[in-house]
This record gives C-alpha cells, sequence and structure tokens, in this order.
C-alpha cells in the first residue's frame, strides 16, 4: 500500500509539471514528480480540512486521482508525449569510467540511507512530541485541528502548529499503514538528487553534472537527515530547487521555470516559517527583473504561489485552530550587540566546521575569488551568469537577518536554542546553492569542458 500510495503522489506530480511545460528533460521530470505531488497531496488534505471532510485514505487518493486526471484533460493536446515522453540518452563518449563510478558510489549511498530508513523508528526528539506526533493524530482524527491542539499557544508547542508540509506528509505515511514516517524523507531526498541532476545538465556536462550531484548527495548533516524525520531537509529541497529554477528562468527567460521556481516557493512557505528570508530574497529580483523585461506578469505569479500558503495557514491557525500566535519578529529596525556578536559567532562555528557540511563552503569561497579573477581577463562574460551569486548572497542576509530579528524574549526562546538546531539545519539549503554554484561558474564549466577532453581523450567515437 506505501509504494501504490507513493506511485500516485509521483503521478500527480507528474501531471501537474507536464501542465506547466512537457520540455522538462527526463531527470528533472522524475525527479520534481514526487516532491510536487508530496506538497500538493499536503494541500489536499488542507482543502479536505477546510471543507469539512474528514482525512482518511481513501478521500486523500480519490482527491489525487480527480486532480491526476482533470490536468490530462486540460492537457490533451500533449497526451502522447506525457505518456510517452522524449528520452535523449547521453551520447556513449559522455559517459565515462568516472561517470559510473560517481553513480555507482551514489546508489550504494542512497540505498544505505533507505535501509536506516526502513529499520530505525523515529527517534527524533522534535519529531516525537511534534511533527510524526502530530501526523499520527490527524491519520487518526482526520483532521489538522486535533486534540493536540485544544488550549495551547503557538509559544507552547510550536511543533504542532508548523506549516503543515510535514506533518501532512507524515499523516499520509501513517494513513498507508506504515510505521515509520521518515521513510517518505528518503524518497524525497532521492528524486531530490535526480532533479538537481537534471538541472545541472543545463549547465555542466555529464561528468560536471555528475560530480556536482555527488558532492551534493554526501554533504555529511544533510545526508544524515534524509533518514530523520525534521522539517529541515525537506525545507531545503523546496528552497534550493526554488531558487535554481528561479535563476534558469532570469538566465533563459524560460516561463516553465518561473513557474515551477514559483512553485517551490510556495512549497518553502508550506514548510517552515522562517522560509520567508528565501521569500523576499528572490522577491527582489522577480522585481528587479520584471522590470528588466518589462514583464509584470512574474511578480503575480510569485507571489500567488508564495501568498495561498503563507496566509492560508496563517488564518487556519487562527480561525479553525484559534491558537494565539505570538508575534515571532520584531517588525522594526533594533540594534542588540550581544544577540548580533552570538548569531555571527553561531555563524561562523558552523561555516566552517567539516563535520558538518564538509568542504562545501571553503570551496565556494575559493570559487569566488578565482572566478572573479578568472573572469577580470575574460573579454565576453554574460551578465546574467552572474546572477546567480548575488542571489545566494542575499538569501544568506535575508536568512541571518530573520533570526536577528526574532524576539526571543518574548517567546521564550533562547538565541543559542535557535542556532544550534533550527539555524545550523537551515543551512542545508545554502550547502546545495554552494555546490550549484562551485559547478556553473564561468571557471568551473571551462575546467569541466578540459577535464572531459582528457576523461574522454581515448574513448572511441
Amino acid at each position: 500500500m506505501l509504494f501504490l500510495g507513493f506511485l500516485i503522489a509521483f503521478l500527480l506530480g507528474y501531471s501537474i509539471l507536464n501542465l506547466i511545460s512537457t520540455e522538462f528533460n527526463i531527470a528533472e521530470k522524475i525527479g520534481f514528480s514526487f516532491n510536487i505531488g508530496v506538497g500538493l497531496i499536503t494541500f489536499e488534505m488542507f482543502l479536505l480540512n477546510v471543507l469539512g471532510i474528514k482525512i482518511t485514505l481513501p478521500a486523500v487518493l480519490i482527491a489525487s486521482v480527480i486532480l491526476i486526471v482533470a490536468s490530462l484533460g486540460f492537457n490533451y493536446k500533449n497526451i502522447k508525449s506525457i505518456i510517452n515522453p522524449t528520452i535523449v540518452w547521453p551520447k556513449a563518449n559522455q559517459i565515462n569510467f568516472a561517470w559510473v563510478l560517481l553513480f555507482c558510489i551514489m546508489t550504494y549511498v542512497l540505498w544505505a540511507m533507505y535501509q536506516k530508513a526502513i529499520y530505525w523508528p523515529v527517534v527524533e526528539y522534535d519529531s516525537v512530541t511534534g511533527y510524526d506526533f502530530m501526523g499520527k493524530a490527524i491519520a487518526k482524527e482526520g483532521s489538522f485541528n486535533n486534540s493536540l491542539n485544544e488550549g495551547i499557544s503557538y509559544s507552547e508547542n510550536a511543533r504542532f502548529l508548523y506549516p503543515p508540509i510535514s506533518c501532512g506528509s507524515f499523516a499520509f505515511v501513517h494513513l498507508l499503514g506504515y510505521a515509520n514516517s521518515h521513510i517518505i524523507m528518503i524518497f524525497q531526498f532521492i528524486f531530490f538528487i535526480v532533479s538537481i541532476y537534471g538541472l545541472l545538465q543545463r549547465y555542466c556536462d555529464q561528468f560536471g553534472a555528475i560530480l556536482i550531484t555527488f558532492f551534493i548527495c554526501i554533504t555529511p548533516e544533510m545526508l544524515s537527515h534524509s533518514a530523520l524525520s525534521l522539517t529541515n531537509l525537506e525545507n531545503a529541497i523546496f528552497v534550493s530547487i526554488s531558487i535554481i529554477s528561479l535563476y534558469t528562468y532570469f538566465v533563459k527567460n524560460d516561463w516553465k521555470f518561473l513557474v515551477l521556481g514559483s512553485l517551490f516557493m510556495g512549497f518553502n512557505m508550506w514548510s517552515r516559517t522562517d522560509g520567508i528570508s528565501f521569500v523576499l530574497a528572490l522577491g527582489i529580483f522577480i522585481v528587479y527583473h520584471a522590470f528588466l523585461t518589462k514583464n509584470w506578469k512574474s511578480i503575480i505569479v510569485y507571489g500567488i504561489f508564495t501568498a495561498i500558503p503563507t496566509f492560508g495557514w496563517s488564518l487556519f491557525i487562527r480561525l479553525a485552530v484559534k491558537s494565539k500566535m505570538e508575534a515571532l519578529l520584531i517588525l522594526k529596525p533594533h540594534w542588540d550587540g550581544q544577540k548580533f556578536s552570538s548569531i555571527i559567532s553561531y555563524f561562523d562555528e558552523y561555516f566552517w566546521l567539516s563535520d558538518l557540511y564538509g568542504p562545501t563552503f571553503m570551496f565556494c569561497i575559493l570559487f569566488i575569488v578565482l572566478n572573479i579573477l578568472f573572469n577580470l581577463y575574460q573579454k565576453n562574460v554574460d551578465t546574467k551568469k552572474i546572477y546567480f551569486l548575488p542571489i545566494l548572497l542575499s538569501s544568506l542576509f535575508f536568512y541571518v537577518l530573520i533570526y536577528y530579528q526574532i524576539d526571543y524574549a518574548s517567546n521564550n526562546l533562547t538565541v543559542a536554542g535557535l542556532m544550534t538546531t533550527s539555524f545550523k539545519r537551515g543551512l542545508f539549503a545554502f550547502a546545495v546553492l554552494a555546490w550549484f554554484y562551485i559547478g556553473t561558474n564561468t571557471l568551473s564549466l571551462s575546467l569541466f569542458k578540459r577535464l572531459a577532453k582528457l576523461l574522454n581523450s581515448n574513448h572511441p567515437n
């Protein structure tokens, strides 16, 4: 039953993805579909709840099948390409021994994490007392507004009132009759890795794409979370796909990536409230690009996809759950030197700690410097392709700013408490984005071309 449910989630995402466009490459289609499906299933559960329909397995599956049929109906002109998509296989001389070796190592690593997810129960405190606990309550009582929410405020147990994609996806697993809810996380991570490879293919050759995908896959702390039932990896998946897709829209002016990136940015807000930092950072670039191209529709599309989950869940908490959400952020400029220095101190520690993110950020800084120097000696540099570094840095600025603006005292929080948990894990998305920059900057692309010639020098044409 579990794999039938996951198959329906995949088909739901696949049908919606093809409604956006049928022109994604096969790795993107496979990779995006499952994570879109998971996000949409949790949104279906939310809508069922709002409409007063009990959340049950038949209700969720029927709603999913209806959406699949409806999306195929709207897209009937492309039905042949949807059912039988065109697959462009790499040329023989593009797949060398190094590519095969990296692919085999990744496959083994992901299989090992899958085995861990199967055999280990949910043990993380935040999930046992929060996300998975709420998932079980949703599956049992058929509502997000269940007995766990009776008489509590946001500060008393914020985990019960988190945006619903994590607890909703865990509830979906429980509805399917499976005990270890984090099984869905390893599937999301595997499909994410496939989608990253598909996105990288638009910028790198096959070896460059598999190499960067490999480094993303084995990032230590992030990989460990693929077999855990916390919210941070799921959020990082949505954020990184969104930002890379929106960057692709800026560079190639390809409308489908605007819609895709906006959809995943909406899922970002459907997973964690601190995701607002990414919404703000990318919003600036959306407005800037709209000003350059005089295409103001992009602002509307981005605004709709990010506003619906943000305000939808907030209104549900206030009106249905009737839980008072204290003001989490200080909404005016202020200066607290002690808080600022503490945040920067933790950030500096995590940035260089190889146990968490390997050499990711050290390599990123190195390539930023080398790429700037390399570009100084290039006659023609595509200015659009330097968008990614400002996007990365502005996202990091807003992320740190959000944690600085939190009203710790009024919400019974401590800087150390959040920095050693939420902030640290929130850097997952930046690890992915850092590796994407490392793999797609001008210098790296030049090096990949030379390396490809070397690796394939003895390969028969």
